[in-house]
C-alpha cells in the first residue's frame, strides 16, 4: 500500500487542531509563522490567517474560533494575545484583561456559548470569561481567575490591603501546573500536572470533586456527561517545561468516571 503523504500546504510541526462540526472543518495552529490554517472535511485548504506569531492554542465553541498567539509590544518584547474571530477567521474581539498571564499563554483553552476557559501552568490559575454573541459582534467580559488567592507584599514586605497574588496550592479549588482544562455541560474540569489529578468543579469555580490520576501527571484533557480522558504529561519535574513540552505527552491514556 502507498504510504499516506500530507497536503503539500501541511505544516512540519503543528502544534494543536480544533474541529468545527457545524462547517465539518479542522483548524490548525503550526508556530512560529504558518499561521492558522482551515482544513475542509476534504483536505482542501480553505484559507490562512496570521495575526502574530507562534499561534499556540485554539479552541472552537458557536460559531467562534479562539485563538492564543504572541505579538510584539512596542519595547520589542512578545506578549501573550488571545482573540475571537468567527469561522472565516475574521477577527470579531480581544479578549480582555488577558495580561493576567503577563508574557505568558495558555498551555489550553475550552470554551463553550457562554465561556471562555483558558489554564496557565506556570501561573497556577485559570481565568474564565463570559462570552455573549450576537449578530456580527461578541462581547467578551472577563469574570474571575481561579487558583490559591495570597495577598501581594507591598513596599517593606507589607501584605497588599486589595492586590492579591495566585500561588500554587493543593486544595480542592488551587491548583498545580494546570495544563489541561474541558467543559462539561455546567462542569469544568481541570487536570493538573504537577498535582497529579483533575478537579471538578462547576462553571462558577466552586469545587465539586478530586479525582486522582493515581502519580501520573496531567496532560490534555475532553470530558462528556460522566467521563473524562487524560493524556498524561512530561514526567519530569525538575527541568523546566519549554513549550514543545506541551506537545510531548506519553503514550498513556488515563480514563476515569467522575459524578455528574
Amino acid at each position: 500500500a502507498p504510504e499516506p503523504r500530507s497536503p503539500p500546504f501541511w505544516s512540519d510541526s503543528p502544534s494543536c487542531v480544533a474541529y468545527d462540526a457545524d462547517s465539518q472543518c479542522l483548524f490548525v495552529a503550526a508556530p512560529p509563522d504558518d499561521g492558522v490554517k482551515k482544513i475542509d472535511k476534504c483536505g482542501n485548504l480553505v484559507e490562512r490567517e496570521s495575526w502574530g506569531y507562534a499561534e499556540s492554542s485554539l479552541c472552537v465553541a458557536n460559531g467562534l474560533l479562539y485563538v492564543s498567539y504572541e505579538a510584539e509590544t512596542g519595547n520589542e518584547c512578545a506578549c501573550s494575545v488571545v482573540l475571537a474571530a468567527d469561522m472565516s477567521q475574521t477577527l470579531l474581539k480581544r479578549v480582555p484583561r488577558w495580561h493576567m498571564f503577563d508574557q505568558l499563554g495558555p498551555s489550553d483553552m475550552a470554551a463553550d456559548a457562554t465561556m471562555l476557559v483558558a489554564c496557565q501552568p506556570e501561573r497556577h490559575s485559570v481565568g474564565l470569561w463570559r462570552v455573549e454573541k450576537s449578530a456580527g459582534s461578541v462581547k467578551v467580559g472577563f469574570v474571575r481567575r481561579l487558583g490559591k488567592r495570597v495577598r501581594a507584599v507591598g513596599m517593606n514586605n507589607a501584605p497588599s490591603v486589595n492586590k492579591f497574588t495566585i500561588r500554587a496550592g493543593d486544595a480542592p479549588g488551587e491548583f498545580q501546573e494546570p495544563c489541561g482544562v474541558a467543559l462539561s455541560d455546567e462542569l469544568l474540569l481541570v487536570a493538573e500536572r504537577a498535582g497529579k489529578r483533575v478537579q471538578v468543579l462547576t462553571k462558577k469555580g466552586e469545587p465539586l470533586q478530586v479525582l486522582s490520576l493515581g502519580g501520573y501527571r496531567g496532560g490534555p484533557i475532553c470530558a462528556d456527561a460522566f467521563r473524562v480522558v487524560v493524556c498524561d504529561g512530561p514526567q519530569g519535574r525538575d527541568v523546566p517545561p519549554p513549550v514543545v513540552e506541551k506537545y510531548a505527552p506519553t503514550d498513556r491514556l488515563i480514563y476515569l468516571e467522575f459524578r455528574p
